[in-house]
């Protein structure tokens, strides 16, 4: 091996450890914006480098020396495993990948009072927690609910953001 090709994993090996430091700093400063808990926060923040470091790691065999073939093959069941993760409804997958959406893209946050509208099994609450598997509300008379994440995208949501209940009961 020339020393070009030891120099590629060398690179590689220290992009890694310098990207997923740039990682967690994108990750603290989207929590940051949405004043997440900090226990979602360490779920989604391992779940995404784990996912980094999975490609890196991906990358570095292409370098040293593994057949194109296998890594094709590698990255094919990878590939077929995501997508099934993602449009699974019930898989425990499912909603460990909606968790990681709903940190980036969920419009609301602990504390908002919200109202999941199905029909005749219409939920209400107020976003206790929003864990890695499901949401968790406190309902009418502290009664807990969870509700799974995943269904979060499948049922249209209303929301009372916190800070209109808040100044609702300083009236």
């Amino acid at each position: 091996m020339s020393v070009s090709g030891l120099l590629m994993p060398v690179v590689i090996i220290v992009g890694a450890f310098v990207g997923r430091i740039w990682l967690q700093k994108l990750i603290r400063r989207s929590a940051g914006k949405k004043s997440v808990n900090e226990k979602r926060l360490f779920y989604v923040s391992r779940s995404l480098e784990t996912l980094f470091l999975m490609g890196c790691f991906i990358l570095f065999l292409s370098y040293s020396g593994i057949n194109i073939d296998d890594l094709g093959v590698f990255l094919g069941s990878f590939v077929a495993v995501l997508g099934v993760t993602l449009f699974a409804q019930w898989s425990i997958l499912s909603n460990a990948t909606a968790s990681v959406l709903i940190f980036f893209f969920f419009p609301y946050r602990v504390g908002d009072s919200i109202t999941i509208l199905d029909g005749d099994n219409t939920v209400a609450g107020t976003i206790k927690e929003i864990a890695l598997f499901h949401v968790i509300l406190t309902g009418d008379a502290g009664k807990m609910i969870t509700f799974p994440t995943s269904l979060i995208f499948q049922k249209a949501v209303t929301v009372e953001p916190a800070s209109v209940v808040e100044k609702d009961y300083e009236l």
